[in-house]
């Protein structure tokens, strides 16, 4: 499968992965590398990082409570049209995966935070990860799955799966 995408880094990028970095955000020392795996993909998804895609949504977007940073890194790691299922929801675009990550924040503890608690598997622009929330050294308040659409390297949707008892 051959994808087109071309990623073309920007300074306005460049200045958001510091800040990430910087703040030990999700965003790891390979995007301050440029090494960004979405380019991974231009040939040959089975080389793809899904992971890496995984573990910086959960941190750099449903983490983030800033919500300009949080639309930035859904520029970065979202398609132009994503789709958001959770359990009691539909949520289609960028803006609104925004607005829902927002309510779903304020309604945790400022320190609250998502975190991978499991490595992400993946193929043919499917993957999942496990994950848990909550305030680092506190036992997670909340735990679940994502499985994800992949297209162009970027989540076109992302179902979310809470558990029934937090693991």
């Amino acid at each position: 499968m051959k994808h087109n995408y071309v990623f073309k880094p920007t300074a306005e990028l460049s200045s958001f992965v510091s800040c990430c970095c910087s703040r030990g955000g999700g965003l790891t020392r390979r995007y301050a590398a440029g090494r960004l795996p979405v380019t991974e993909c231009v040939n040959n998804m089975s080389n793809f990082d899904y992971h890496h895609l995984l573990q910086s949504n959960l941190s750099a977007v449903f983490s983030e409570r800033e919500p300009v940073a949080r639309m930035r890194a859904i520029e970065i790691f979202y398609s132009t049209d994503p789709t958001f299922y959770e359990p009691v929801d539909v949520v289609r675009g960028r803006q609104a995966i925004s607005d829902t990550i927002d309510r779903l924040l304020a309604s945790f503890p400022p320190d609250f935070a998502f975190t991978v608690s499991g490595p992400a598997i993946g193929h043919h622009d499917r993957c999942c990860v496990q994950w848990r929330g909550g305030s680092p050294g506190q036992t997670a308040l909340v735990s679940g799955t994502d499985v994800v659409e992949v297209e162009n390297g970027r989540i076109k949707s992302i179902y979310v799966f809470i558990d029934p008892s937090v693991r």
